[in-house]
């Protein structure tokens, strides 16, 4: 009964101590029921009107507001992420990312080629960012940006002051931000999308799958868990803070642990069940503790577990949900400085090189297209 009815409390996604109602009422029936170990995660609201959504307007309307590909429009990329056909990243069901980080002290004009050293953060591998072909990667710089080099300092106090008293969390510097949006799809394919969420009864459109940020060495029966610094990109016990701008999304949290490599994947995700339900609003800035990403013993278990987060939903008609994200990386790229594109470190191979090729000439029809039809809707 106990592990039934904190389950349905925390999957209406209620925001108070998940574990007090349960203890009352098992105090009422003379038991002594095991405290578990919630999320740590958690969000606040800051105050509309101020200082805060005044810089995140600015930054936000000057962005959506130029033309893609610009200087300081979104930028439109294609790409093939797990093996799929080309696609544009702005007409895909996954949220669309742009970066921007600070320079690396002492990095401008490296080797005098008119480059320079930037902070990157990439996909929880640590390496790549789905939705974008590696040629068409720009990472621009934060300090062009007058509203968010405000945004990324009160974001900074903020985290500081939220873990003021919490020795297990490191904050350490934020160096990189990635401007994420979520929209609805586009009107060709926004029916079927419709039909699709009405057969399976889902409150709004689904982009991101239950992920972890930082990724962890272990197993069902590991005792010491190795952080992979080799594949992360964020600095180890580092929060994430994200600040939401516009409508409100859903981010779901479950728990997860290694199951039998016989299972299939439709088998392993019913093996897991909610724990927590976040409903982020209009300048709610929400903090990712890295204690739920970490591997280790939750409850009376006899394995090592993490929460992992993802799943977001957000509803499809006339919505636009968007996210500043706010991360301490320790990865660098160089990138130039003229177009703040990413510079090749080796030589690419012929598969990546067709690639580029497709990516680069789905950009361009895409543009011609709407310049041939006067669409301005994604233009």
């Amino acid at each position: 009964k106990y592990e039934s009815s904190i389950k349905q409390e925390k999957e209406c996604g209620r925001s108070g101590d998940d574990n007090t109602a349960c203890i009352h009422r098992f105090s009422r029936m003379g038991q002594q029921p095991h405290k578990r170990e919630g999320v740590k995660s958690f969000f606040t609201t800051l105050q509309k009107s101020g200082v805060v959504e005044q810089a995140a307007g600015h930054f936000w309307g000057r962005l959506l507001a130029h033309p893609f590909n610009s200087e300081f429009g979104l930028s439109v990329s294609g790409d093939s992420a797990y093996g799929n056909a080309m696609e544009l990243n702005v007409c895909a069901d996954k949220m669309l990312r742009n970066e921007f980080s600070f320079n690396v002290p002492g990095s401008i004009d490296v080797n005098g080629h008119g480059t320079v050293c930037r902070y990157r953060y990439g996909d929880g591998s640590g390496s790549s960012t789905i939705g974008t072909t590696p040629s068409h990667i720009v990472v621009r710089n934060i300090e062009s940006n007058l509203d968010l080099v405000s945004l990324t300092e009160i974001v900074q106090c903020c985290a500081t002051v939220a873990f003021a008293n919490d020795s297990t969390v490191e904050v350490g510097q934020i160096n990189h931000v990635t401007a994420a949006v979520y929209s609805p799809p586009p009107p060709s394919r926004r029916r079927a999308l419709i039909e699709m969420r009405r057969s399976a009864r889902q409150q709004g459109f689904k982009q991101i799958p239950f992920h972890n940020d930082q990724v962890w060495n272990y197993s069902s029966t590991s005792t010491t868990p190795k952080f992979e610094s080799g594949k992360n990109s964020q600095a180890m016990n580092s929060c994430v803070c994200v600040l939401t701008w516009g409508d409100a999304r859903q981010l779901q949290f479950r728990k997860y642990w290694k199951v039998p490599s016989t299972l299939s994947p439709d088998e392993e995700d019913k093996m897991y069940s909610l724990v927590k339900c976040f409903q982020l609003g209009h300048m709610s800035l929400f903090f990712l503790h890295p204690g739920d990403e970490e591997p280790k013993k939750r409850d009376l278990d006899s394995f090592l577990s993490q929460f992992q987060h993802g799943n977001v939903k957000f509803g499809i008609d006339g919505t636009l949900s968007c996210a500043l994200i706010f991360r301490c990386v320790t990865s660098t790229v160089i990138v130039n400085t003229m177009d703040s594109k990413l510079v090749p470190q080796k030589e690419r191979n012929v598969w990546q090189q067709q690639r580029d090729t497709e990516a680069d000439t789905l950009v361009k029809n895409y543009f011609d297209s709407c310049a041939a039809n006067e669409d301005n809707a994604y233009y």
